[in-house]
């Protein structure tokens, strides 16, 4: 299993300015094309916009070690 964070994006509504318009929602799952699919079932009022590594924010910042 791999961790995703499927970014997802509020579905057009007559009223949806009270609710955040996009939401990020991790998951762990075999593929991301299933991550994508699990997190657009939990959600039914959002769609999928975009998917990424659950893990990216870790990697993107770096160890003390490999900044010196």
């Amino acid at each position: 299993m791999n961790a995703y964070c499927v970014l997802l994006r509020r579905q057009p509504s007559v009223s949806t300015t009270s609710y955040a318009r996009s939401k990020r929602f991790y998951l762990t799952a075999p593929t991301a094309d299933r991550a994508m699919l699990i997190a657009v079932d939990e959600n039914p009022q959002f769609r999928a916009i975009g998917i990424e590594p659950g893990d990216l924010h870790s990697r993107a910042t770096p160890n003390k070690s490999e900044a010196a």
